[in-house]
């Protein structure tokens, strides 16, 4: 395919110029002076500026695009999702249903490798948690509202992030306390029913107290019952960091239908050093059991990674087409430059400047640059507002970078036609008129 995309584009980049010899004027061709008459020949020279033209908006575009990419990945790299992932472990096990057949044999599977995981001098707290905000994903997605408006109809009700956290878990996430109280052992299955909910929860819910408030979930696994609301937490960045945090509770995992679950362990020194203490610990539970460790920190460094490639990809790209540009930008001013030769030798020769003819020619190949630069700006536009829901807010809008993609394209527009200008003002009008 890349073979052929080349040879495709060699054609058709080439016939143009085929077509334009075909239809060659042979009296033109042939006068004397014709070859250099100070004047490219209109139909070959306006299809060489449109080239340039397009390749100058094509880098702008490509430049901005990267730098907008660029600075996205790294606000990524330095945002805060809402709790630390230094030495966190999450440790994943499916019981088979043919040797653990109820919810409470696998539950009690779960609470034996929560105190072996506790009793270990490595470990400095742990909990059950079914899935891992941010880390997992965005939890089970649930209608929400308050017991007062609890008939209020289903299209006009608020959409929330569910999370499942059993005793302690809350405190191995470390998510911050706003107020109230997190999950904790007084929270059984025969006791009332509680959720503790994040600030933007809260403030979608226009509670102005929130502790002891009654919310009311849409959501299968709550049995469609409403919770007493025990505590705030901070909010937590939802799986896609380029958009704002969502409304999320947390409810006990003894008070809900669930199965599946994960040990989320806070080690107390590196996680990776904690791992040979922990496998054989819950290995014995049931040697038939597969288990998955995941270090938080490892796995979010090999998406890190996957970002900086693509950004890293991106740069490469916009840097290939800035250089692409100013090639055709220096082959287009350097051909025009020997085609007048004659007119800068007539110009020199009653008195101009070197310095006035480097001013033509540089300011012929700005204005094709200006030109190139209305359509890259429109281009790079576009492309911002494609990339406005996969990036943090206001990136988009980074006048820097806005700034800084026009005047890079003038540095190396500028580069571009020195050569040609500087050569341009050392002309001999003497052997430039000879030649003629």
């Amino acid at each position: 395919v890349s073979l052929g995309v080349a040879v495709l584009s060699l054609v058709l980049f080439n016939l143009p110029a085929a077509w334009q010899a075909r239809r060659l004027d042979l009296v033109t061709a042939m006068r004397d002076g014709g070859a250099r008459s100070g004047t490219q020949n209109a139909r070959s020279g306006w299809l060489a500026r449109g080239f340039v033209v397009g390749q100058f908006a094509v880098a702008l575009a490509l430049v901005i695009f990267a730098g907008l990419v660029a600075r996205g990945v790294e606000h990524f790299h330095s945002m805060d999702i809402g709790y630390p992932v230094e030495r966190l472990l999450v440790i994943t096990a499916h019981p088979s249903a043919q040797r653990y057949a109820t919810s409470e044999q696998a539950r009690a599977f779960y609470q034996r490798g929560l105190a072996e995981l506790r009793a270990l001098p490595a470990v400095e707290s742990a909990g059950l948690m079914p899935e891992i905000p941010q880390f997992d994903g965005n939890g089970f997605s649930t209608l929400f509202a308050a017991q007062a408006e609890r008939g209020t109809p289903a299209e006009r009700q608020r959409r929330a992030s569910l999370f499942v956290a059993g005793e302690g878990a809350l405190e191995t996430l470390g998510v911050p306390l706003r107020s109230g109280r997190r999950i904790d052992r007084r929270d059984t299955a025969s006791t009332e029913r509680v959720a503790v909910a994040n600030e933007e929860a809260v403030r979608q819910l226009g509670f102005r107290h929130p502790l002891g408030e009654r919310v009311c979930f849409g959501a299968r696994i709550t049995g469609g019952e409403c919770y007493t609301l025990v505590g705030v937490l901070a909010d937590i960045k939802p799986a896609n960091l380029a958009q704002p945090a969502r409304p999320s509770f947390f409810v006990p995992e003894s008070q809900v239908t669930i199965r599946d679950q994960q040990w989320l362990v806070r080690t107390r020194g590196d996680a990776a050093a904690a791992l040979p203490l922990i496998r054989p610990k819950l290995a014995a539970l049931d040697h038939q059991e597969p288990l998955e460790f995941q270090i938080v920190t490892e796995s979010n460094y090999r998406e890190q990674e996957g970002t900086r490639l693509f950004s890293l990809i991106v740069n490469v790209m916009g840097g290939l087409a800035l250089f692409l540009a100013a090639v055709g930008l220096f082959c287009l001013m350097a051909f025009q430059a020997s085609q007048q030769r004659r007119e800068w030798g007539i110009r020199l020769a009653l008195g101009a400047s070197a310095f006035e003819i480097r001013r033509r020619v540089t300011a012929a190949g700005l204005r094709l640059l200006t030109i190139g630069a209305l359509p890259g700006l429109a281009v790079a536009y576009g492309l911002a507002r494609v990339l406005s829901g996969m990036l943090p807010p206001g990136v988009t809008r980074d006048w820097t970078i806005w700034l800084a993609g026009p005047l890079v394209l003038l540095a190396v527009g500028l580069l571009s036609v020195w050569v040609p200008a500087h050569r341009a003002s050392r002309v001999d009008p003497v052997t430039a008129l000879r030649e003629d």
